[in-house]
């Protein structure tokens, strides 16, 4: 069973026939899991047509997620969060909160079964005392929310400001929790003048923030909404062709069946989430691993309620985009813009393998 994004007159969310139980094709957070392995150990049929197709609005950087109990949840830039019952029927839709709020990547489905997910309010406001005219300034604020599995809003959380600047991010949000208190982990993005610094944020799940910590600054953001490359293009070739690398081969899948669909020009490179290592023997003290969408990859450890800094890498080559992945070996692969991609150790940031380089192309 899976899914895709196809467009028509909206957006439609289409899953596509396969066999499996509910438990078993669970899919509860962007990239599958916390550690964003993109894997389930699932054997299905061939999923060759679409069991059902249903409109669910307007949808940037979101995916599905999936509950254990088949229900498949997705928001989309009108601010609705919507869940759906595993024969497509609408089990209910929300609109967040707050007046304006844009939902862009996905929500998560925590270890409590309640649903974390980030809405961002964007706007521009003119500053007028400066004097005459005034100053025009772009205002971004994410939100977190939280709901339960029947839609019942139950907490929202708001980033605090730095400067007088509210925190926004673009990233889905990750769970994890330790068995008695469930944390959201979520990158966040905080900009004025020409600096732009970015923390990662831990809130526990009362919706009390619990922590921020120091992840990178630098003088640009490739991250900003209305400031970035035009991806049309991109996600064009992306729905285009898809590249699954096995082993040492390319194989190109046909989805020409789905039309690509531009996105708007001011549209920048979404925020990767964080990546949570909890395997053995790191399963009491995870390691939450993130990529501040430039040049720095950062890893933490869990010490009580703190996050600890335990080793950081600055590369030369940049990446957009690119969210960390902990392989089913518990090795970390991280994706650059020059089309490779490297392998770490986890635990001590060091590189292990740069493999595949004749496979470039399927690689970007």
């Amino acid at each position: 069973m899976g899914f895709h994004i196809v467009s028509g007159q909206g957006m439609f969310i289409e899953m596509v026939i396969g066999s499996a139980t509910p438990a078993a094709y669970a899919w509860p957070q962007f990239h599958a899991d916390g550690a964003n392995s993109g894997f389930v150990a699932l054997r299905t049929s061939p999923a060759r047509q679409p069991a059902w197709s249903i409109e669910v609005g307007p949808v940037l950087h979101a995916s599905p997620v999936v509950g254990t109990d088949g229900t498949v949840y997705i928001g989309n830039m009108n601010g609705e969060l919507s869940a759906f019952n595993s024969n497509g029927t609408l089990r209910w839709r929300r609109t967040l909160p707050r007046r304006g709020e844009r939902i862009m990547a996905s929500p998560s489905v925590g270890q409590d079964g309640n649903l974390y997910v980030i809405g961002t309010f964007a706007a521009i406001v003119r500053d007028h005392r400066g004097g005459r005219g005034g100053i025009e300034r772009r205002v971004l604020q994410s939100y977190l929310h939280s709901y339960d599995a029947s839609g019942n809003l139950r907490w929202t959380h708001t980033f605090p400001e730095i400067n007088g600047q509210g925190g926004f991010t673009s990233a889905a949000p990750k769970t994890w929790s330790d068995g008695q208190t469930l944390y959201v982990f979520v990158p966040v993005l905080y900009t004025y003048s020409n600096q732009a610094n970015r923390y990662v944020a831990v809130v526990d799940q009362s919706g009390t923030g619990v922590g921020r910590y120091y992840l990178s600054a630098s003088e640009r953001s490739n991250a900003v909404i209305g400031v970035g490359p035009d991806i049309r293009g991109f996600f064009a070739d992306v729905l285009g062709k898809i590249w699954d690398c096995v082993r040492l081969s390319c194989i190109e899948f046909d989805v020409s069946g789905l039309p690509p669909v531009p996105l708007p020009k001011n549209v920048g490179w979404p925020h990767p989430p964080v990546a949570i290592l909890d395997r053995p023997p790191h399963a009491n003290q995870p390691l939450i691993i993130v990529d501040d969408n430039e040049q720095n990859l950062v890893a933490y450890r869990r010490s009580g309620s703190c996050l600890q800094e335990i080793w950081r890498k600055t590369d030369r080559e940049p990446r957009n985009a690119s969210a960390p992945s902990v392989l089913l070996n518990g090795l970390l692969a991280v994706g650059y813009s020059n089309g490779f991609f490297k392998v770490y150790d986890p635990a001590t940031g060091n590189e292990v393998a740069r493999p595949w380089p004749r496979e470039r192309p399927c690689l970007r």
